[in-house]
This record gives C-alpha cells, structure tokens and sequence, in this order.
C-alpha cells in the first residue's frame, strides 16, 4: 500500500465518524422525544364526561311506563337512551339506562295478570272485518289483529285504564298504549290521530284517536293487540 492509498483510507474513515458522530445526536434526539411521548400518553388519562343518570334493573312485574313515572323522566326518553323500539319489549334482569336520574329507586312491582274471560274488552272500532288475524304471517309473529275501517273512524278504548304512551313509534305508526292495572294492556296503532295524552284516564268506550294509515301500512286499519304482562295474546279469546 503506498502513502497515498493509507491517505485516502485514513481520509474515508475521517468522513465515516463525521457523518455517524452527526447522525447519532439526531437518532438520540428523536428516539428520547419519541419516549417522552409514550411516557406523557401513559401517565395522562384521559376522561370523557359521562352523562348523568343511573342504571334500573328491570324485575318480574315491572312495566316501562311505571318506571319513567317513579323516576320522573318521559318514557320516549328512556327508550332513546336504551334503543328501545318497543316499551312492552322488556326483559327481566335488564339494565335501563335513566338519563338524569340521581338515585336508584324503587318501582312497584305488578302481580301476575288475573284470568280475563271472553267479552272483557269491547271491541274498539265499529267494524268487525278482521284481515290480518294474530299468529303467525309470512314467517313472523303478528302480535294483534288488524281491522278494516274508513280512515277518521272513532277509535275507542277496549277497557279502563291509564294511557301509558301516545306518539309515534315506528312501524306502528302513531300509537297509544292502555295499561288496565290489572296486568292486561291494550295496543292501538296506525291512528290517523291520536286523541289522548300520557296519564290521561280513559274509560270503557272512551274516544281515543282515529282510525288512518300511518307506520307500516297498506291501508287504513286499526292494529288492536292485547298484552298479558309483556306477552301478547289472541285479542279474540277477550273480545265479545
């Protein structure tokens, strides 16, 4: 190797050990910020606010309506929170979610529907064309009867009882449910108008709404259901 070769080398090497000693603090720098990252990201928790409320569990005997009134919150409000699209589909053990409420309290439980014989209920359109009956149709459960009358035709409650919901409600169009307090409730859906508000108490024969069309509907008809607890039932085995 001659002096000038050993210059070179010796020259190469110079310039290696400047570009490393320049990289390094580099590497360092970015490496030890990439660390204080992950160390600020771990030790910082972040919190996301959670709305006020409380959590009901739903025991045998207990009904949607009644537990929006002792918590005092509008039960259109409670089945947003859950994702409700039905205030009679509830399941024993269930979590409700109570927007605002502050406390857990206690709801009245019902006791277990009485025996209810044919004619308990009155029919609640003056027409007894039935199209579509309860039971099965196109491989799902029709929980009611559907009955054929002009739309603005007198709807009428079947029974006594409190009105436990009046609104919209999906499918059903605008609905109005009765509680009987007697375990029994009764479902009217597809008004063209409902007549009666929440909490409102109505008597056998009392004008309700009128029959329409609206929800899922081909035609103006009233959908009548009767409800043993939660489970519906053939509305005919009550009807006269």
């Amino acid at each position: 190797m001659t002096i000038v070769d050993a210059q070179k080398k010796m020259n190469h090497k110079r310039l290696l050990n400047k570009k490393f000693c320049t990289f390094m603090p580099q590497c360092l720098c970015a490496c030890s910020l990439a660390i204080f990252l992950v160390f600020l990201m771990g030790s910082c928790t972040l919190k996301v606010a959670e709305a006020p409320g409380v959590y009901h569990q739903v025991k045998k005997g207990q009904y949607l309506w009644r537990i929006a009134k002792i918590y005092g919150v509008d039960m259109k409000v409670i089945m947003r929170a859950n994702r409700l699209s039905d205030p009679n589909k509830l399941r024993v053990g269930q979590y409700l979610f109570i927007p605002k409420a502050k406390a857990v309290l206690t709801v009245e439980t019902h006791k277990s529907p009485i025996s209810l014989k044919k004619g308990s209920f009155t029919w609640p359109v003056d027409s007894r064309r039935i199209t579509s009956h309860y039971g099965t149709r196109k491989g799902r459960q029709h929980k009611g009867i559907d009955i054929v009358a002009p739309t603005g035709t007198r709807v009428v409650a079947a029974a006594s009882g409190m009105v436990v919901y009046s609104g919209v409600l999906g499918g059903y169009g605008n609905l109005i449910i009765i509680d009987h307090e007697n375990g029994y409730s009764t479902v009217y859906a597809h008004n063209s108008k409902n007549l009666v508000k929440e909490g409102d108490r109505v008597k056998r024969g009392q004008r309700i709404g009128q029959v329409g069309s609206t929800g899922r509907s081909t035609g103006p008809h009233l959908h009548f259901e009767v409800r043993k607890g939660h489970q519906a039932v053939n509305p005919l085995g009550y009807l006269p």
